[in-house]
């Protein structure tokens, strides 16, 4: 499976964006062993998930820190 991450900032403007192959058969193992737990918490905490996983996603992707508040990459490589 392919996954593609794409960051906008606050004009909607794209900052950052990354592609990853990810084992599908491994994420749907590893999502039914936690199905039960799942349930029990909710649609709202499950829910929750996505933007967490989403962001760690993200975080574990960039090559180096991210300035959010600059729109750049700390070592002043260019966005795009």
């Amino acid at each position: 499976m392919i996954v593609k991450s794409v960051v906008l900032n606050e004009a909607m403007q794209e900052v950052f964006q990354n592609q990853l192959e990810i084992d599908a058969l491994a994420l749907t193992v590893a999502a039914e062993t936690r199905e039960e737990m799942a349930r029990t918490k909710g649609a709202d905490w499950t829910a929750g998930a996505i933007p967490f996983f989403g962001q760690e996603l993200i975080t574990g992707s960039r090559p180096t820190e991210w300035c959010m508040s600059c729109d750049s990459w700390e070592a002043g490589l260019p966005l795009s």
